[in-house]
């Protein structure tokens, strides 16, 4: 029953790269791919938004589409990350912030909220997102900005559930920030 797919798998027949993940040149092994979730891990403070953000251009680049819920840091802040990121530049000119824009505007989107919202809503919001503008890649920053409590280990799995079912139901790939809790010793 399921020779085909296995075979697809394997060698596939589809021309556009996309359809099986977003790749490196550098790194050819290593995929973004549809119908997964990834879980970004680690200490706050460490650079996991930040590593997202620069991810998020290189895709940009390799022609994904992306909507960034930051709902811990304003999408002009984001923004300004991304473009030092993309040019490698401090206080880039006018001209070169008006380039990134318009680049931008291609493919990036904001769900622009700063605060605690609700999984069902933010879930809604991504799947007229993907239908509508053929979004691909979904950051979503960060856990506990979902309502649910550190220690609520029954509510956070209900949440990458819900993530789960939604890229399982479409060609997309999920990014979820999720802070460790450090020890009192640190």
């Amino acid at each position: 029953d399921f020779l085909e797919s296995l075979v697809e798998a394997i060698h596939p027949t589809v021309s556009d790269e996309t359809a099986h993940g977003y790749t490196n040149h550098l790194i050819p092994e290593f995929r973004i791919r549809p119908f997964e979730v990834t879980i970004w891990s680690g200490f706050s403070g460490h650079g996991k938004s930040l590593l997202l953000l620069q991810l998020m251009t290189a895709l940009g680049d390799l022609g994904a589409k992306a909507c960034i819920a930051s709902l811990e840091i304003p999408t002009r802040k984001s923004l300004a990350f991304m473009l030092r990121q993309a040019t490698g530049c401090g206080k880039p000119t006018t001209e070169v912030i008006t380039q990134f824009a318009d680049w931008c505007s291609r493919w990036l989107w904001f769900y622009d909220s700063v605060g605690t919202r609700d999984i069902g809503s933010l879930v809604d919001t991504f799947e007229y997102a993907f239908k509508r503008y053929g979004i691909d890649q979904f950051v979503v920053d960060s856990l506990v900005k979902l309502g649910v409590a550190h220690d609520d280990y029954e509510g956070q799995k209900r949440v990458v559930e819900r993530l789960c079912d939604f890229s399982a139901k479409y060609p997309v790939h999920v990014h979820l920030v999720c802070h460790s809790r450090k020890a009192q010793s640190e």
